[in-house]
């Protein structure tokens, strides 16, 4: 289970790889979360006494609906950081059914992100090359980044493009 981040010709991108989808979805504001934070950012963010949050967003059943949510789920997380000062240090994801919508629904722990210096900023989540897909026992995905390394299931993994 993981993620890496891998370049592209103007932007960044990350592979992400978890047991479940809520975990996939964890990982992937984890991954995000780690291109964004200076070192000195991750040790300040680690000093500072969090305080909790909640949210949820939801998207009517349909193709491409974990990718939809993926997108609107990073792109909250991008908004609360840059927006309203907070920096998630600690997520918690559950995805479920509520009358033929899908939600995920998200308990969190934040610090001041004022305080939390970052190296670079991501500008957008873009659709660009953007991927949700499950994995079977045994069944494997080879990667075109050295920095990614060959993922085998079963699991969950995601692709992702920045704007940067």
């Amino acid at each position: 289970m993981g993620g890496w981040a891998f370049p592209t010709t103007a932007d960044i991108g990350m592979r992400c790889f978890a047991g479940s989808q809520g975990a996939l979805f964890e990982q992937a504001v984890s991954t995000m979360q780690g291109i964004l934070i200076s070192d000195s950012g991750m040790r300040t963010a680690a000093e500072l006494s969090p305080s909790s949050g909640e949210l949820s967003i939801s998207s009517p059943i349909e193709e491409n609906t974990l990718e939809r949510l993926l997108v609107l789920l990073l792109e909250e997380i991008l908004f609360r950081a840059e927006v309203e000062d907070e920096w998630i240090t600690d997520l918690s994801i559950e995805l479920c059914e509520v009358q033929g919508d899908l939600r995920v629904d998200a308990a969190y722990e934040h610090v001041d992100g004022q305080q939390v210096e970052r190296e670079i900023e991501i500008k957008a989540v873009t659709l660009h090359g953007l991927r949700v897909a499950h994995l079977g026992v045994d069944d494997s995905i080879l990667s075109d980044w050295s920095e990614v390394p060959r993922i085998t299931g079963p699991g969950w993994y995601c692709d992702v493009i920045f704007d940067i």
